[in-house]
């Protein structure tokens, strides 16, 4: 690792998730900004399914991960110069209690594309639902957009249909108001 952290060590399987926690300098934040290439690595490997990888900097970890939530019990978000270093690798979207970043060029849109073309289904016969920031890529490119009432403002603004909120079930609300 760098010069001020020595002996971190951690396996993950696949489908797992990792947390970092610790007391302020216990080093969380430079173990991550090692690994994702933000930061030199003095020593040590990284490996994935037993191959070392070499990650000098951020665009060599997008097949990694595609979506980082920021949780924190003193503020939802990131400082400014995090923000900064990040944003040209991620998009940074800003909720009410929570922060996501969100890797460049990977969405829900561009899964749903992934799937419509693996199973061979037309954009034009696809419904998209959703309520926050992070949904309005797969809003916008779905043939139908939905939106719970109880959305953002961005997505109510930019959707095709507002059914009943999360709560009262808007999700199957909009099903059957649009499909047979």
């Amino acid at each position: 690792c760098g010069s001020q952290y020595r002996d971190v060590s951690f396996s993950l399987k696949k489908g797992e998730i990792l947390g970092f926690a610790g007391l302020v300098g216990a080093g969380r934040t430079e173990t991550m900004r090692l690994i994702c290439g933000a930061d030199p690595k003095e020593s040590g490997t990284i490996r994935v399914n037993g191959r070392e990888v070499r990650i000098r900097t951020p665009e060599d970890f997008p097949n990694r991960t595609s979506k980082i939530t920021i949780l924190s019990a003193r503020t939802p978000s990131l400082p400014d110069d995090a923000i900064r270093l990040i944003e040209k690798h991620f998009r940074f979207i800003q909720h009410d209690s929570y922060s996501e970043c969100i890797i460049r060029g990977c969405s829900k849109a561009s899964g749903m594309e992934m799937i419509l073309r693996h199973f061979g289904i037309p954009q034009s016969h696809t419904i998209g639902m959703g309520d926050s920031d992070n949904d309005l890529e797969m809003l916008d490119y779905a043939a139908v957009s939905v939106a719970m009432k109880d959305s953002v403002p961005n997505v109510l603004k930019r959707v095709d249909f507002v059914s009943l909120s999360c709560a009262e079930g808007g999700a199957a609300y909009a099903m059957r108001e649009f499909l047979p």
